[in-house]
């Protein structure tokens, strides 16, 4: 969003005194007058105008830090985890992070204040779904989905019931929780911790409900609960503590009301400030219509000047993901300047490079060339791990897992997020979209020709391997399939496995596969 620059009540007060003193002497010489110079107060300097913003959504890339497409100055920023301090250098890509920046000159990085990091979720794992695209931890469902990040040593095929996670990521308008980020806790404290809304209160057991999960709060701590305000149905609320009943019952130490975390974010600079820019990431929770609604518990209203990107108004409804950009009206409310969906990708390879051109802001795979912008996000999972990953990092050979959408009306396939793998834990191509073509022997996918061999296994999900002649009876042209094969001499990728993905939700929530 283009920065806008408050006007600020410019007061220059120029105080002039002149005196003019005229004395006449006697003598036929006569004397000359005597002039006093004006006495003049030094005008202060002009008082620059800044902008603030508030910042929520995940971290796309470092060299400082990138989020929502935007990169702010870290250099001096207060970084906090858990609210303890913290560095830039302990946080990661995937990562839902809420930031505090002060807009700057037309040209110049945003700087950045405040960097504040919480998982909203952390314990064990209690079950684990078949397709493994879900996880059940204190009683919360936690989506796993293609843009799900997982700590650098941690495969997703390996959890178990029992791991301790750690979950950064958004909560749907049910109140699970979209992971953006999964790693394994270190649970140095032995606590577990659950963020979410306060339901089914008993204030004569003393317990309550978040999801799946039965809380006791009878020895807690209440935290933050100010101007006269009760624990309520509602609330937004975190949750501590290590010990389970007999019944399930998690013994909360602590119960922390979160309704006031903008504020602690905004600091003293607020009070000076007359308008406030706002940016948060996330699905619609509440929708009331396309002119009101909110976003993470954040209300939002519409208006006639809101631009739509990637989408219209029409489009908006629970659970679709957007980020929106605005201003703080005087009740709290976010007054959309824009609204921009986020677009499900829809074409998956992962392949080495065949070539990469940092100049155009292209990088080709599989005979595939993907455009990059500000919004790509980039991680590095080579044995390197370069922190600061970006385009010009790449070099032809790397094995990179690409995935991308296709901008509408036009052939440009734009990669919403770049990983580069491991060269030696690198074992089959793989690859995934809707086919546009059937040949005799071959498949097109995703703008790759795909030639299928007299060895090529066949499979429809949920039903297992099947004959080449059933899987053609049920595949049509726009189905997605996904692809495992390899790369001869020439380019051409050869199939061994070929899958029909039934799954064509457009809010279907699919598995990493790494």
């Amino acid at each position: 969003m283009t920065s806008r620059l408050f006007r600020s009540k410019l007061a220059l007060v120029l105080s002039s005194t002149s005196v003019l003193a005229l004395s006449a002497c006697g003598g036929s010489s006569g004397s000359a007058a005597t002039i006093t110079p004006p006495s003049v107060e030094t005008p202060p300097e002009p008082v620059s105008s800044s902008t603030f913003v508030t910042v929520t959504g995940e971290i796309d890339g470092f060299g400082s830090v990138i989020i929502n497409g935007t990169r702010y100055d870290t250099d001096s920023a207060d970084v906090k985890i858990d609210g303890e301090d913290a560095s830039l250098s302990d946080l990661s890509v995937g990562q839902t992070v809420a930031l505090r920046a002060r807009r700057n000159a037309e040209g110049e990085l945003p700087t950045a204040l405040r960097v504040r990091y919480e998982e909203v979720l952390e314990g064990p794992v209690e079950s684990i779904a078949a397709d493994r695209r879900s996880l059940i931890i204190l009683g919360q469902t936690v989506f796993l989905t293609e843009d799900t990040v997982f700590e650098d040593d941690l495969n997703p095929a390996l959890i178990v019931v029992d791991d301790v996670l750690e979950i950064s990521g958004s909560f749907t308008a049910d109140g699970d929780i979209v992971a953006s980020y999964v790693e394994v806790s270190d649970n140095i404290d032995g606590d577990f911790e659950v963020h979410g809304t306060v339901g089914g209160l008993n204030e004569g057991n003393q317990t309550f409900r978040i999801q799946g999960l039965r809380v006791g709060f009878a020895s807690a701590a209440l935290e933050d609960f100010e101007d006269g305000n009760v624990l309520s149905n509602g609330d937004k609320v975190e949750v501590e503590g290590s010990v389970f009943a007999n019944d399930g019952t998690l013994i909360a130490t602590r119960v922390e009301y979160e309704g006031n975390d903008l504020d602690e974010l905004r600091g003293d600079e607020a009070d000076d400030v007359d308008e406030e820019e706002v940016e948060i990431e996330g699905f619609i929770t509440s929708f009331v219509s396309a002119a009101e609604f909110e976003v993470n518990g954040q209300a939002v209203i519409t208006n006639s000047e809101t631009s739509f990107e990637r989408c219209s108004a029409d489009s908006l409804g629970l659970d679709v993901e957007v980020e929106v950009e605005g201003d703080l009206n005087e009740n709290g409310v976010l007054v959309a300047d824009e609204v921009k969906c986020e677009v499900s990708p829809s074409t998956f390879i992962t392949a080495a490079v065949d070539a990469v051109d940092v100049a155009a802001g292209t990088v080709t795979v599989l005979g595939v060339t993907f455009e990059t912008n500000i919004d790509t996000s980039f991680q590095d999972k080579d044995s390197d791990r370069v922190r600061n990953f970006g385009l010009d990092d790449i070099s032809v050979g790397d094995i990179l897992r690409v995935q991308a959408y296709q901008l509408a009306e036009s052939d440009i396939l734009v990669a919403k997020k770049i990983r580069r793998e491991r060269a030696d834990s690198f074992d089959a191509v793989e690859l995934k979209g809707d086919v546009s073509e059937f040949g005799d022997q071959t498949l097109t996918v995703a703008g790759v020709v795909v030639t299928l061999s007299g060895t090529t296994e066949f499979e429809i999900e949920d039903e297992g391997e099947v004959t080449r002649d059933a899987f053609f009876a049920r595949a049509v042209l726009g189905d997605r399939l996904e692809i495992e094969g390899t790369e001869d001499e020439n380019g051409t990728l050869i199939a061994t496995e070929v899958e029909l993905d039934l799954e064509r939700d457009a809010d279907d929530r699919d598995g990493d596969d790494d």
